[in-house]
């Protein structure tokens, strides 16, 4: 009985390790009209952009090595005034761009070297107080990869339609190699009504 409460002790004193200690997937919303730098306007049509420092990719993305890894993300924000809608994609920036779940792919956390990393000194030493906050840590790793994609699913700049007077606001994804086309970014709307390309630089 004793040996019993003693175990369920260590037990609860591990689970609550784990709870507590596991950092969960945090970040911010992105901000439609908060977004400074390069503005540019035809016909109407308003383009920002920001180029995003490690301190934006920790608020909005929950990582500060995005950029270590080569990636930069910027955020495009587009504003349609004009009397027409305006189709825009990704493909029409002067830049190529690279999927937001590839970046998302190599910030993953390992849910098998986490629950290993516990799992196997809790067998040798631990015992199952050991091998039950393993596996919670496993799952808290895969639940991190999760959240992480749908958040970069969410974050990433769309192909839409851009209505009149509406604004838009999404990430694109590139390599830090296209640092001086992003200094002069250009995105290449087309009007919805005409089919006539604008060039936005």
């Amino acid at each position: 009985m004793k040996n019993n409460k003693v175990l369920l002790s260590l037990l609860s004193i591990a689970l609550l390790g784990t709870s507590t200690g596991y950092a969960r997937y945090k970040s911010m919303p992105l901000v439609k009209q908060a977004v400074s730098s390069s503005v540019a306007k035809k016909d109407e049509i308003l383009l920002k952009h920001k180029v995003f420092t490690a301190k934006d990719c920790k608020k909005h993305f929950n990582s500060k090595t995005i950029i270590k890894k080569k990636f930069q993300p910027v955020q495009i924000t587009v504003t349609n005034n004009s009397q027409t809608s305006i189709s825009i994609s990704s493909q029409g920036l002067n830049f190529s761009c690279i999927t937001g779940q590839e970046v998302a792919d190599t910030l993953h956390r390992s849910s098998k070297a986490r629950g290993l990393g516990l799992g196997i000194p809790g067998m040798c030493f631990g015992g199952l107080a050991m091998i039950i906050p393993a596996f919670v840590q496993g799952l808290g790793a895969h639940d991190f990869n999760d959240d992480m994609d749908a958040d970069f699913a969410n974050k990433e700049l769309q192909d839409q339609i851009v209505l009149p007077g509406a604004t838009v606001t999404g990430v694109v994804f590139t390599t830090r190699d296209n640092k001086k086309n992003i200094k002069k970014l250009t995105l290449t709307v087309k009007d919805e009504v005409t089919k006539a390309s604008i060039i936005l630089s």
